[in-house]
Formats: structure tokens, C-alpha cells, sequence
């Protein structure tokens, strides 16, 4: 299990019909230690690089910018 993944198992609110739901403010914090221990890069940072094909490995922060996308599209992280 990547350390991502751990993250959101630990902060995920599980409901009795299996839905598991993370706040906004989960994904965020979660994006944002990641991103930095793993790239040394705030998640605004690395998800900008992601955006404008300026990231090296996305493959290494697939989880991360998979997550990423449960953000509304006007999320301020995602801000360009």
C-alpha cells in the first residue's frame, strides 16, 4: 500500500454501505504532505507542473494526481 494510499485509509470515514468520504481539507493535507515528501514540492506546485507537462514522473504521483481530481475543478490547489 503506497504511503498515499495509507493516508487516505487512516483519514477515510468509512459508512456501513461501503461509501467512504474524504473532506476537502483530507485531500488537500494529504496531497500536500505527499507532494512534498516525495517531491519536495507543494501539491499547488506539483499539480501545476502536472498540468502544463512540466512534471518529470508522472507515473510516480499517479495516486496523487488521481486524487487530485475528486477537487471541484475551481478548487483554489487547482488554481493555475
Amino acid at each position: 500500500m503506497s504511503s498515499a494510499a495509507f493516508l487516505i485509509y487512516m483519514a477515510a470515514k468509512p459508512h456501513t454501505n461501503g461509501i467512504v468520504r474524504l473532506s476537502r481539507q483530507e485531500i488537500v493535507d494529504c496531497l500536500e504532505a505527499e507532494s512534498r515528501r516525495r517531491c519536495g514540492l507543494s501539491a499547488r506546485q506539483l499539480l501545476k507542473r502536472a498540468n502544463t507537462g512540466r512534471l518529470k514522473d508522472r507515473g510516480a504521483v499517479a495516486d496523487l494526481l488521481s486524487l487530485s481530481r475528486l477537487l471541484r475543478r475551481n478548487d483554489p490547489i487547482l488554481a493555475r
